[in-house]
């Protein structure tokens, strides 16, 4: 979402793409109850325009292995316990 532009009439907004848009659109009564901005208020600030975290897991197991014991030689041979 480019928050560098100003906000849309929340009626226009609401007639146009459904009442979930108007919710989607300002979240700000969530953090402190203000009500939505009028047309053409300002969105974001000099400092914080389009930025956004993501960050993921990954996780695999295998399951098709030929020794029955759940674990898979792979290309480096034998599991074991590490040798000092």
């Amino acid at each position: 979402d480019d928050v560098s532009s100003t906000y849309v009439d929340a009626a226009i907004l609401a007639a146009e793409r459904g009442p979930k848009a108007v919710e989607l659109a300002y979240r700000g009564e969530e953090k402190n109850s203000q009500p939505y901005p009028g047309e053409f208020a300002t969105r974001g600030g000099v400092k914080f325009k389009d930025w956004y975290y993501f960050s993921g897991i990954t996780m695999s197991i295998g399951l098709n292995t030929n020794r029955g014991d759940g674990f898979s030689r792979g290309r480096r041979g034998n599991m074991g316990c590490p040798k000092f």
